[in-house]
C-alpha cells in the first residue's frame, strides 16, 4: 500500500464513520481556496496596477492604485461555492448528530443567528431532535454574531453568495518598519521619524472596497505624503465588499478561517 494512503487509511479509522465525509468535504474546500489563491493571485498581478506621484507643493509622494477591470465572475464564483460547502458541512453535521439520537433529519439544521434571542428560539427549534449533549455543545459554541462573529460572517458569506460583490482593494501597506503594518482601514502619521526617515503629514490605507468597486478603470489614492526615500511596499488582495460584516476582508484569509472553525466544530463532535 502506498504510504499516503496508508496514513490517510490511519487518519479514516481514527475517524467516526459517520463523519468522514464530512472531513472529506472540508479537505476539498481547502483544495478549492487553494484553486482560488492562485486565481486572485493571477487576477491581482495583472489588473490592479500602482504607480507613484509627486505630491503637488511637497516633496513628497502619492500613491495610486487602478483596478483595471472588475474581479472575474469565476472567481466570485468559486469564493460562494466555498463558502457554500462549509456551511453546509455544518447543516450535515447537525443531520447526523439527529440520526444518532434516533431521529430522522428533516427540519434540522445547525442554527446560526442575527441575535442570541434568535437563537434561542428559532435555533433551538433546528436542533430540537439531537441529544441533550450534542444540544448542549452547539449552545455553547454561541453561534450568534455578538458572541461568534466568525460563525456569523460564514453563515452570511453563504447566505449572500449569489449576489454579493467582490472587491480588489488595497491590501496590505508596509513600510517595512518594525511594528508598522496596515492592512484594511486606514492610519495617519505626523511628525513621526521612523529609523531616521521623517514622516511629516502621511496617510495611508485611506480607500474604502466602495472605492474600489466604483472606480474600476481610475485611479484610486492609497497613500499620501509617502517622504521620497522611505522604504514603502504595496500589496492587493481581493476582498469581500457584502456581506456587511465582512466588508473589507480578504477572501482568502477569511475562507482558511471558515474552514479551520468548521474542521474544529465537527471535531467535537468526533468520540
Amino acid at each position: 500500500m502506498h504510504l499516503a494512503s496508508a496514513h490517510l487509511g490511519l487518519v479514516e479509522a481514527e475517524m467516526a464513520a459517520d463523519l468522514i465525509e464530512l472531513y472529506e468535504r472540508i479537505d476539498f474546500s481547502r483544495d478549492e481556496i487553494g484553486v482560488l489563491s492562485r486565481e486572485v493571485s493571477v487576477f491581482v498581478s495583472d489588473a490592479i496596477h500602482h504607480e507613484a506621484r509627486p505630491t503637488v507643493g511637497r516633496p513628497t509622494l502619492d500613491l495610486f492604485a487602478n483596478q483595471k477591470r472588475p474581479v472575474p465572475t469565476a472567481v466570485k464564483s468559486r469564493a460562494g461555492t466555498i463558502a457554500n460547502e462549509l456551511r453546509a458541512v455544518l447543516d450535515g453535521l447537525a443531520c447526523q448528530l439527529a440520526h444518532r439520537n434516533g431521529n430522522i433529519a428533516s427540519d434540522v439544521y445547525f442554527p446560526i443567528s442575527k441575535s442570541r434571542a434568535i437563537f434561542e428560539d428559532d435555533g433551538h427549534r433546528k436542533i430540537r431532535k439531537l441529544s441533550d449533549a450534542d444540544r448542549n455543545k452547539i449552545i455553547d459554541l454561541k453561534p450568534y454574531q455578538e458572541e461568534n462573529p466568525l460563525l456569523f460572517g460564514l453563515h452570511e458569506a453563504d447566505r449572500t453568495r449569489k449576489h454579493q460583490r467582490l472587491a480588489g482593494c488595497v491590501g496590505q501597506s508596509s513600510m517595512q518598519i518594525p511594528g508598522v503594518q496596515i492592512k484594511g482601514g486606514s492610519a495617519r502619521f505626523v511628525n513621526c521619524t521612523f529609523n531616521g526617515f521623517h514622516v511629516e503629514n502621511m496617510t495611508v490605507g485611506n480607500v474604502t472596497n466602495k472605492t474600489m468597486i466604483d472606480g474600476v478603470g481610475r485611479d484610486v489614492m492609497i497613500a499620501s505624503g509617502v517622504p521620497i526615500t522611505l522604504p514603502f511596499e504595496v500589496k492587493f488582495w481581493i476582498a469581500y465588499a457584502d456581506p456587511e460584516c465582512l466588508a473589507g476582508r480578504d477572501i482568502l484569509d477569511a475562507l482558511s478561517e471558515f474552514a479551520e472553525e468548521v474542521e474544529e466544530i465537527v471535531r467535537q463532535f468526533d468520540d
